[in-house]
């Protein structure tokens, strides 16, 4: 089974907030203080209602608060499961309930009141399956909620140490879950210990030791002697106990290793081939030579003394040395590994595992890695719930697992599942080939505009200064993304849905050009087909600004010594005097984005110019739009 919806009522900045999750991975990002952490912090509570009770609790300060400041009396969780199977739907039965379209869902409610008494303030705590309140739930049927979690600021090194209920130990509780043979492997460590002749003999020489001295301390007449003997250990305390570590193969010596090998009458230099470096003086052993090693009778001959020598240079490298990235990914892997043995001996449960910026310390090839195998973790039907602020994450997810978290205006929170985005197969497919890292950065944005190149992209945030530090770009956190030509349409979807819930909570605007006569059959004065679709994309939170003819047109129309001035720049002995002149140059010698850049750089360095430069209107609109949903103030 797999957690389908849940809905947040007063929980710290939620006042309500309903979120729609897929089976397998969700990655729940969006800017800082935009409920990401509370929605983990809200499914530690109710899947460990169970043996894991306490792994988080509700206090006073988690009930949320409004902007009056007045603190709700109740905080409230309501959790809608898909089962699986028939078997499932029969180990929850107490959960069972009917659902839209009549099919049966598994519910899991709880709610946390809050009552002030005599100056005293008491939190109450209630919970049921199904449909009607009251129904009880077995622990039975409590402890098959599971989860593992990892939190953002997680000590790796800290947590891989020997330790009680350290995440390594309870690997091998659930690899030996049965309590019998715990008790075998256990007596089997035991009596080695007891038995070793080495030990015995160390204990008895102790002992005389201490029982030595203890002769001459105590009266003759009440004589004291002590014995000593192991603790006997339990499974549980031997596997606590264990300590990961990398094995590090030391270089070895070319001298040392030929005098051996002559030594035993081997003169064949075959030997070579198990090395990576055979013209240098320190040799490496090759990989494939590890697994020689491995093997309880290596051969006779050479690889029986490459693996003697090869020992004597093993060494163990501790985590605690090894890099804060690398030991996450040993912590992370430790982690899966015991939540998979828990779902592979325990089918019936259901597994979670909740991490919060799993990217810390990785660089972007480790989280594409990483990341991948999260996503085949649906196969093991165990459920994955992230927080990201990641872009290299979000542009490697399939887009159906997003969850964006926005803040609105009011203070309210909102939660964008992309899985319930009305797109089309074929949209939903360029989205995914066309966000990549830079794009992926418009979920993070509080407004985009979208452009049809790179021209517009590098002047636009030029231009927004020039209105005013109220709407520099920058500072507004608004992100420009070159969508490299004219296929606005897919990304459009993601904010003009007619249905709030179905669309991005922020401000976008498509600024592209109307093109003008060129299309057929079309006057000088009327838009090309294209710009009229483009048109249509409108509503919801989205507008579309077109340019008159081009956007090359406009700036030159209203800035002919400028950009004459520019191209001057480039080209001294070609002279420019019409707008559609300097587009047939641009468009010949590929330059448009080589005139964008000096032409910011030009504004930048000359005062005079930045201050005259005209930007167009449509600009204008389009930028105030993003800001401050004002598209009709274009006298800045």
């Amino acid at each position: 089974m797999y957690l389908h919806q849940m809905k947040i009522a007063g929980f710290r900045g939620i006042e309500n907030l309903v979120i729609t999750f897929q089976k397998g991975l969700n990655i729940i990002i969006g800017e800082n203080n935009s409920g990401k952490t509370s929605i983990i912090d809200a499914l530690r509570i109710c899947l460990g209602l169970g043996y894991q009770r306490g792994e988080i609790r509700v206090g006073s300060e988690d009930f949320f608060v409004d902007r009056y400041g007045k603190k709700s009396d109740s905080i409230r969780f309501d959790l809608v499961f898909i089962p699986g199977s028939k078997d499932e739907e029969g180990v929850f039965v107490e959960m069972l309930a009917v659902g839209k379209d009549n099919k049966l869902e598994l519910q899991l409610h709880v709610i946390f009141t809050r009552e002030e008494k005599e100056g005293e303030e008491r939190i109450r705590r209630k919970y049921w399956g199904g449909e009607n309140e009251g129904q009880s739930l077995p622990e039975e049927l409590l402890d098959l909620l599971y989860f593992v979690y990892l939190d953002a600021l997680r000590n790796s090194d800290r947590d891989l140490l020997p330790r009680s209920g350290n995440r390594l130990g309870q690997l091998f509780l659930k690899l030996v879950g049965d309590v019998g043979k715990q008790k075998d492997y256990a007596r089997k460590l035991n009596d080695i210990v007891e038995t070793d002749p080495d030990w015995k003999r160390l204990r008895i020489t102790a002992k005389d030791k201490i029982n030595q001295h203890l002769s001459q301390t105590t009266i003759v007449r009440e004589p004291q002697e002590i014995d000593i003997d192991f603790v006997s250990l339990e499974y549980k305390k031997i596997v606590e106990q264990l300590q990961l570590f990398l094995p590090f193969a030391g270089a070895i010596e070319r001298d040392k290793l030929q005098v051996k090998l002559l030594e035993d009458g081997i003169k064949d230099e075959g030997w070579r081939k198990y090395f990576s470096n055979p013209d240098e003086n320190d040799l490496t052993v090759k990989d494939e030579f590890i697994g020689l090693l491995a093997s309880t009778n290596p051969n006779n001959g050479i690889e029986k003394i490459i693996a003697g020598i090869f020992k004597e240079s093993l060494t163990k490298f501790e985590v605690s040395q090894n890099g804060l990235g690398y030991n996450n990914l040993i912590f992370i892997a430790t982690v899966l590994g015991d939540i998979i043995e828990r779902k592979g001996t325990q089918s019936e449960s259901y597994v979670a595992l909740l991490m919060e910026e799993p990217e810390a310390h990785l660089h972007p090839q480790l989280q594409d890695t990483l990341f991948n195998y999260f996503g085949r973790l649906k196969e093991k039907n165990i459920q994955v719930f992230i927080t990201s602020h990641s872009p290299t994450i979000t542009a490697k997810t399939n887009i159906e697992s997003l969850i964006v978290m926005e803040k609105e205006t009011n203070r309210r929170l909102k939660a964008t599942a992309m899985g319930d985005v009305p797109l089309a197969k074929e949209d939903r497919m360029k989205l995914e080939r066309f966000l990549d890292v830079t794009k992926c950065q418009l979920f993070f944005a509080t407004g985009v505009i979208l452009v049809e190149g790179i021209s517009e992209a590098l002047v636009l945030p030029v231009f927004a200064r020039m209105m005013g530090d109220k709407y520099d770009l920058e500072k507004n956190g608004i992100e420009v993304v070159n969508i490299g030509g004219v296929s606005f349409a897919p990304f459009a979807r993601l904010f003009n849905s007619a249905e709030i819930d179905k669309r991005l909570n922020i401000r976008c605007v498509i600024v592209t050009d109307d093109d003008r006569g060129k299309g057929k059959g079309v006057g000088e004065e009327e838009a090309s087909s294209r710009a009229k679709k483009a048109k249509e994309l409108e509503g919801g939170n989205l507008k579309v600004e077109l340019a008159n003819h081009t956007f090359e047109h406009e700036l030159f129309d209203k800035n002919k010594d400028v950009m004459k001035a520019v191209y001057g720049k480039m080209h001294s002995k070609v002279k420019i005097e019409t707008a559609s002149a300097l587009v047939e140059k641009l468009t010949a010698n590929s330059e448009k984005a080589e005139f964008a850049q000096v032409l910011a750089e030009h504004l930048m360095e000359n005062e005079k110019d930045y201050e005259k430069f005209v930007v167009p209107d449509y600009l204008k609109r389009a930028i105030a739009w993003v800001v401050d949903g004002d598209s009709k103030n274009t006298n800045m």
